[in-house]
């Protein structure tokens, strides 16, 4: 499975969004750089500190001003202003990592795992504390290159669950196996997986930190009503709707209970200038069949709006709008007029307001 997905973006489609990865990766991910040094690196080489504050706050989708030859000579100097991570910090760091893990249930499994080790195959226990070590090295590769993660570190703590399975033996009591019989294992899976659904379909107004994985309560200071924010974007199929990542991230929260699939197609019409979505093939084919070719340019077509984002005008003015192709100013304006607010979400029309020729 894991070669088959693999495989399949090394197909020529997914070539655009796989070429955006690294620089996407290090321009949004994490800012463990010297800020002011950059800074004064991307003034001496005349490039936009406006246009790198976009791109370090996940708003990238210009096929052309922030293609990859653009996005990768940004990283170039970021590249030069690495904080390191001193050697002593780092143990400490995995300490921190494993603490943190107490956070998530998963750990819980792997540990409970571990006891059914020792309960039926104690000579298999060494195991246990044995996986500890890649885990811990695995932990050590994320953190030197300060990519650690709740919800990877959740992942390896599920493999490390599963590969204990195998070491499990029966056990051999009459006594325990008259108690624990099919049927009360059977109940106890049933009762197993109620407890599960129940906790994910009560789940919905809390989140988990992404990196210590603390659960906090989702959205404390946004009194939006979401499901007459959704179902204004429904009521408008026509119309494809360029949201920021923040905003593009809370509607996954609300569209759907934890517990339930998204329909297909729920997401036709709404597509996020960040997040990791940007230049997937099927994104790409929604938007030519919205005569969209580059999200950013084009928020000015009739059938565009943007949610949550007013800053693009001084954008478009300076990379598309302000000047013709010999440099000379147009006297056009992108002007930007709100459409809708609902609670704290607000819908924009970006619109060019071309000079009038005096004759």
């Amino acid at each position: 499975l894991h070669s088959w997905d693999r495989n399949l973006y090394t197909t020529p489609e997914y070539k655009p969004y796989m070429e955006i990865q690294n620089p996407r990766a290090a321009l949004g991910d994490g800012s463990n750089y010297n800020t002011n040094a950059v800074f004064e690196d991307l003034i001496e080489a005349e490039k936009s500190i406006k246009d790198f504050e976009f791109l370090t706050t996940w708003t990238f989708y210009d096929t052309e001003t922030f293609a990859k030859d653009s996005m990768q000579s940004f990283t170039k100097v970021i590249n030069n202003y690495h904080y390191g991570i001193e050697d002593k910090e780092r143990p400490k760091l995995i300490l921190q990592s494993l603490v943190n893990s107490l956070n998530s249930p998963i750990f819980w499994v792997w540990a409970f795992a571990g006891l059914i080790i020792f309960t039926t195959n104690k000579h298999k226990f060494a195991y246990t504390w044995g996986s500890l070590f890649p885990l811990c090295y695995m932990m050590f590769l994320l953190i030197t290159t300060q990519r650690g993660s709740y919800r990877v570190e959740t992942g390896l703590w599920l493999y490390a669950a599963i590969l204990a399975i195998p070491q499990w033996k029966e056990i051999q009591s009459d006594r325990f196996n008259r108690i624990f019989n099919d049927n009360i294992l059977i109940a106890a899976t049933i009762t197993f997986v109620i407890a599960n659904i129940f906790s994910y379909a009560t789940s919905d107004g809390s989140i988990r930190n992404p990196v210590t994985g603390k659960t906090r309560t989702l959205a404390v200071d946004d009194s939006t009503d979401y499901n007459q924010v959704l179902a204004y974007i429904d009521s408008n199929p026509n119309t494809m709707f360029f949201a920021n990542m923040r905003t593009y991230m809370v509607f996954s929260h609300h569209k759907m209970p934890p517990y339930k699939a998204e329909p297909f197609g729920s997401y036709r019409n709404i597509v996020s200038f960040g997040f990791w979505t940007p230049y997937l093939p099927e994104i790409t084919q929604t938007l030519a069949e919205y005569g969209i070719t580059n999200p950013m340019r084009q928020v000015i077509d009739s059938n565009v709006s943007v949610i949550n984002e007013p800053m693009l005008s001084d954008f478009l003015m300076r990379h598309y709008y302000g000047q013709d192709s010999l440099g000379n100013p147009t006297g056009d304006t992108v002007i930007v007029d709100t459409l809708r607010t609902i609670g704290k979400t607000n819908f924009f029309k970006y619109r060019l307001q071309e000079a009038q020729i005096s004759r």
